[in-house]
């Protein structure tokens, strides 16, 4: 179980190992529990029952594990879970089994479970869990450093299409200038503007194999 503020890489932890661990992508089988806050939110997971609408069709979790036993498990904010849905959470975890809709047993002994969770954990789910962690709000240096590992992700990406990104920027007064507190809002900057903005030039023509993107200190960009 992971435990931390919004935006201190709870998720990206299971990302990062899913990438060590499978050379597979889309290893990591996220549910978001805010969705799952009602009993007949059980039927989602392990499928409706005999008789009801979607019944042949079975559950996302468990067609899932069924057919891709090697995965990560993650359920995040698992503070807003149904108590029925966190008793089939906790029977993964406890029995490493569970049941589908059709009575057959899913095998969930190859799978790895992350918890995560923005509040402190509650003793019953650290009951069930190997270990936890808790993750802290980042400073404005952890933050520049995120960023600039973010920039370089994207370099490596663009010249795979023989594009290149560069950059000559005070990281830590671009953390500032757009209130950045947390790896979501790195993310949500990056894509909102920078990334969008490569898109539209893109699509005019503008960059072009050859090209070079020059990041400038609002995340706009100019090309040489």
């Amino acid at each position: 179980m992971v435990s931390g503020p919004r935006g201190t890489g709870k998720t990206y932890l299971a990302e990062v190992l899913s990438e060590k661990l499978y050379e597979e992508s889309g290893s990591v089988l996220s549910f978001e529990m805010s969705e799952y806050t009602d009993k007949s939110s059980v039927t989602k997971l392990i499928g409706a029952p005999p008789g009801y609408v979607g019944h042949e069709l079975g559950g996302i979790l468990t067609e899932t594990i069924r057919t891709k036993p090697y995965s990560i498990l993650l359920f995040e904010d698992i503070e807003l879970a149904n108590a029925e849905v966190l008793g089939i959470i906790y029977q993964i975890i406890d029995e490493g089994k569970i049941r589908d809709n059709k009575g057959r047993e899913i095998d969930f002994k190859n799978t790895i479970v992350f918890l995560t969770t923005r509040e402190e954990p509650n003793p019953e789910a650290m009951s069930h869990v190997d270990d936890t962690l808790t993750l802290l709000e980042f400073n404005l240096d952890e933050l520049a450093k995120i960023l600039e590992l973010r920039l370089n992700e994207i370099k490596l990406e663009l010249e795979d299409q023989a594009i290149f990104l560069e950059w000559d920027l005070n990281l830590k007064d671009i953390i500032k200038r757009f209130g950045i507190k947390s790896t979501k809002d790195i993310q949500r900057s990056i894509e909102e503007i920078l990334m969008t903005e490569i898109a539209n030039l893109s699509l005019d023509g503008n960059i072009k194999q050859g090209s070079t993107i020059l990041v400038q200190s609002d995340f706009t960009v100019n090309i040489k």
